[in-house]
């Protein structure tokens, strides 16, 4: 991944997190963060295995509507910049070892009081 690659994906990051704020989130809070990725099964579930490993949840890798395999795994953290750039970063760094995509990250809206 080329620097001028992970920019792009900051970018939409950073798109996102203004869209949140926009609507009223408070990033600090804690929330459940929905992280995807497509591409081959066994690479998947190997991948799955892998963040399971470092305190994510794994759903069952699945068939997408237009036929692609999904796998989201999921896990509570803040949605600061600083730490969503790190999640993008990581993330497309182990979707690269393990031969996926990474399809983004997505989560609610989280407006209220610390849990």
């Amino acid at each position: 991944m080329t620097d001028e690659q992970l920019a792009e994906h900051f970018a939409e990051d950073d798109t996102l997190l203004e869209h949140l704020a926009g609507d009223g989130d408070r990033h600090e809070i804690p929330r459940d963060v929905d992280v995807g990725f497509v591409g081959d099964p066994e690479k998947l579930e190997a991948l799955a295995d892998a963040l399971e490993a470092q305190g994510w949840d794994a759903d069952e890798v699945y068939e997408g509507d237009d036929g692609e395999h999904v796998l989201e795994v999921v896990r509570e953290q803040a949605i600061t910049r600083e730490l969503i750039h790190a999640l993008t970063a990581g993330m497309l760094q182990i979707a690269e070892k393990y031969g996926v995509t990474y399809d983004g990250w997505g989560c609610h809206l989280e407006a209220g009081t610390d849990h």
